[in-house]
């Protein structure tokens, strides 16, 4: 609008505004308002912040958030740990691919290599001798 008036939403249909001192003409046209869109998901591009992800609407006039959820992190392992090395690995978004914190895996020693690689079933080993 033009002479220091302001509409906070020109297609509504009350409009309240405060006019300026002085003297005011005012002019008024009536138009039909637009069909409001349907929202379609950009789901090829996935937003994010701390805590949730969601897509924009495909509308760049729009700003609703679409598909919003929290997280849904997962450990995903960039470097194996070693015998002599640390690994690293960090958490990412299942959904959207956000990455956070990053840790090293201990190393692996041998003995956690053997336990690693033993059956999971129950087992007794007793070493000694046996009296009668």
């Amino acid at each position: 609008m033009s002479d220091g008036i302001t509409l906070d939403d020109e297609s509504a249909a009350t409009v309240v505004f405060e006019m300026p001192a002085g003297d005011v003409k005012l002019e008024a046209e009536y138009k039909e308002s637009a069909v409001p869109h349907k929202h379609e998901a950009n789901t090829e591009k996935w937003l994010f912040d701390e805590t949730y992800h969601w897509n924009a609407c495909k509308d760049k006039t729009c700003s609703e958030n679409l598909n919003k959820a929290e997280h849904t992190f997962v450990w995903k392992t960039d470097k194996p740990a070693t015998e002599t090395e640390d690994g690293i690995k960090h958490e990412e978004c299942s959904v959207c691919g956000r990455r956070r914190e990053r840790h090293p895996p201990e190393k692996t020693t041998r003995r956690a290599q053997r336990h690693q690689s033993r059956p999971k079933s129950p087992q007794i080993r007793i070493n000694g001798y046996f009296l009668r």
